[in-house]
C-alpha cells in the first residue's frame, strides 16, 4: 500500500502490523494512488483504489447498513469527505433503504475539491493546501465518486481547522475517543452549526490515526478555539512587584498561567483598562 509521506506514524504502522507493506510516496493521496498504480503494473499486482473503486465504496457502505441497524429513525448522517469512497458508499446503501434520510459530507477548508466540484458540476483539481484531516486531504476527487455524490449527498460543507481541533478535544473528554483530523470533521459540522442538525443525526466519526507528536498542539489550538486557553499581550512600568500584581489579577478571575514570556521592547501595545489601573 501506498501512502503520503507525511501520512501519521500509527496509520502506516497500522497496515503494516495487518501484514501489508506500506510505500511511501511524496505528496498527498492521489499522488500516493498513482504511485501504488505504478507499483501494481510493474510487479504484476491487484490494484485496488484508495477511494474510487467499486468494491472499496461498497465495503464502506456497510458503515450506512450498520447506522440504519443501531438507529434505524435516523433522519441525518454526516461523513467526511477527501475522495468521496466513504460518503458515496454510506450515501447509496441508506438512500436505496431510506431515501429521505439527508447524507451531508464534509471537507477541510483548505482542500474542499468534492465541494468545488460539485458546485462546478465536473471534477475539478484544486491547489494543495495544508490541513491537519489527513485522511480528507484529496485535491482531486474521482470521477465514479464525483458522480454518485452527486446523485446520493445532498450537501458538501466544510468546516475550519480550529474546529476540527476543538471536537478532538471534546471527544477525548467527553466519550474518551481518539478521532483523527478527518474523523472528527463530522462531528464539527454538527457542533459548530455547518449543518442543520435534527433530533435524530448521527456524525460518523471514522479514524483514529493521530501521530502523539503532533496530538499535543491539536488539543492546545482546540481549546484556543473554545476560550479555554488564551494568549495576552500587555505592557506594564518595569516595576518589581508588576509582575506578581499581573498574576494575581489572572488567579483573582479564577485562571491560571500557564506560561510567562517577559521581555523589555518599545513596541507599543495597548493597555486593558483594568490592568492599567493596577500597573501603572
Amino acid at each position: 500500500m501506498s501512502m503520503p509521506e507525511g501520512v501519521p506514524i500509527p496509520k502506516a504502522e497500522a497496515t503494516r502490523s495487518y501484514g501489508g507493506e506500506v510505500a511511501l510516496a511524496p505528496g498527498n493521496y492521489v499522488d500516493a494512488t498513482a504511485e501504488v498504480a505504478r507499483l501494481a503494473k510493474e510487479e504484476g499486482l491487484t490494484f485496488a483504489h484508495l477511494f474510487a473503486g467499486p468494491f472499496v465504496i461498497a465495503g464502506q457502505g456497510t458503515l450506512g447498513l450498520e447506522i440504519l441497524e443501531q438507529a434505524p429513525d435516523v433522519e441525518q448522517i454526516v461523513v467526511p469527505v477527501g475522495g468521496g469512497g466513504l460518503a458515496t458508499g454510506v450515501a447509496v446503501a441508506v438512500k436505496s433503504i431510506h431515501p429521505n434520510v439527508k447524507v451531508i459530507g464534509v471537507q477541510a477548508p483548505s482542500i474542499p475539491s468534492m465541494s468545488v466540484s460539485v458546485t462546478s458540476s465536473e471534477v475539478t483539481t484544486i491547489k494543495d493546501g495544508p490541513t491537519n484531516a489527513n485522511g480528507i486531504h484529496v485535491p482531486t476527487p474521482g470521477n465514479m465518486t464525483f458522480d454518485l455524490v452527486s446523485r446520493y449527498v445532498d450537501d458538501v460543507v466544510t468546516v475550519t481547522e480550529d474546529e476540527i481541533a476543538a471536537v478532538i478535544v471534546a471527544l477525548l473528554e467527553g466519550p474518551k475517543t481518539m478521532a483523527e483530523g478527518a474523523g472528527a470533521s463530522s462531528a464539527a459540522a454538527d457542533l459548530f452549526g455547518r449543518v442543520d442538525t435534527p433530533l435524530k443525526a448521527v456524525a460518523l466519526v471514522s479514524g483514529g490515526n493521530v501521530d502523539i507528536t503532533t496530538l499535543a498542539w491539536i488539543i492546545i489550538r482546540g481549546m484556543q478555539q473554545t476560550g479555554r486557553i488564551a494568549r495576552q499581550a500587555t505592557k506594564f512600568v518595569d516595576k518589581a512587584d508588576n509582575l506578581a500584581k499581573l498574576v494575581q489579577l489572572v488567579t483573582d478571575d479564577g485562571a491560571n498561567v500557564l506560561e510567562i514570556y517577559q521581555g523589555k521592547t518599545r513596541r507599543r501595545r495597548s493597555i486593558p483598562a483594568r490592568l492599567e489601573r493596577v500597573l501603572r
